[in-house]
């Protein structure tokens, strides 16, 4: 089963969250592009994306723009983006 298949069995089972979070920061670019490109056109036309992924997008631009470490986790139905601060505390964004 590929990631992508994955992420969708996960989104059609209603009792499970979405398993994805992935750690990123200002050297690791290329982890915020492969999780913004593993959100394709199935997954953004997936009813749980259709409210999300813009302010997914917007989120995550704005804390690389502050250059600050941050963590993506998607749930069934809500996204949250925490960015971590240098004592290791992490604040909702």
């Amino acid at each position: 089963m590929t990631e992508r298949e994955r992420l969708i069995a996960h989104l059609e089972d209603e009792n499970s969250e979405l398993a994805k979070e992935v750690l990123l920061n200002e050297s690791a670019i290329y982890e915020a592009e492969r999780l913004l490109k593993t959100i394709d056109t199935d997954l953004i036309n997936h009813p749980v994306f259709q409210d999300y992924t813009e302010n997914i997008k917007a989120s995550i631009e704005k804390i690389e723009s502050e250059n600050r470490q941050y963590r993506v986790q998607i749930y069934k139905n809500n996204f949250e983006i925490k960015y971590l601060n240098e004592d290791g505390e992490s604040g909702t964004n």
